[in-house]
């Protein structure tokens, strides 16, 4: 099914940089306007979640997209960086959605616990079919963590996940982290715990009523 675009509000959970102006972008492999992302020329970046999140849409930095293309937040195992599967491995997927048209955001719900994950965007997976061209240009941050997933003409041998040497291309996630209770929040809780123990505690030292004599307590 093709998502529609996803509405404002919601934050941001990850981004490789500020999306500034355009003028003067250049896509991620040719230095112009090129078909960038298609089958199977997927690209990806690693993001890092430090607390549980509800993920409420991903996108990037399109050019335009002609058919459809899908997006999909993947796990990367303990001490990998991409990865695993040829394109992924049962299990690796954690959720995804496919999208035609060019707009910058497109709904995916998703509850993430702590961890490292991969953001991936491309087509020829999931039912899609299509390529798009995407800007680049950003350079706020000196590692952003691209990966890609090359096709048969750039791998001998066939496609598979490799570390990218570029950096600069838009990418984010959008959501809400989980709510932590505020202070006062968790002295009210505590407190509360503590009475209710405590009526426990009382109710099960009362002494028992008498009964007459060869009666016993029912239980």
């Amino acid at each position: 099914m093709i998502a529609s675009p996803a509405p404002a509000g919601a934050g941001v959970l990850f981004e490789t940089h500020s999306q500034g102006d355009r003028e003067g972008s250049v896509s991620i492999f040719s230095g112009d306007y090129n078909d960038v992302l298609g089958n199977p020329q997927w690209l990806g970046v690693r993001f890092t979640l430090d607390a549980a999140a509800h993920v409420t849409a991903i996108g990037a930095a399109f050019d335009y997209v002609e058919g459809s293309l899908f997006g999909a937040i993947v796990a990367l195992p303990d001490g990998l960086l991409l990865p695993t599967g040829t394109p992924f491995d049962d299990g690796e997927v954690l959720g995804y959605t496919t999208f035609s048209g060019g707009e910058p955001l497109y709904d995916l719900s998703l509850d993430l616990g702590p961890g490292v994950y991969g953001l991936v965007f491309g087509s020829g997976y999931f039912g899609t079919q299509g390529f798009s061209g995407i800007w680049a240009g950003g350079f706020d941050e000196p590692d952003d963590g691209y990966f890609f997933y090359g096709n048969q003409g750039q791998f001998p041998g066939g496609p598979r996940w490799q570390h990218a040497g570029f950096r600069g291309t838009y990418l984010t996630v959008h959501g809400e982290l989980a709510a932590v209770p505020e202070p006062a929040v968790w002295v009210t809780l505590i407190l509360g715990f503590a009475l209710v123990g405590r009526a426990i505690r009382r109710s099960s030292a009362r002494p028992r009523a008498a009964l007459p004599s060869g009666e016993a307590h029912p239980g």
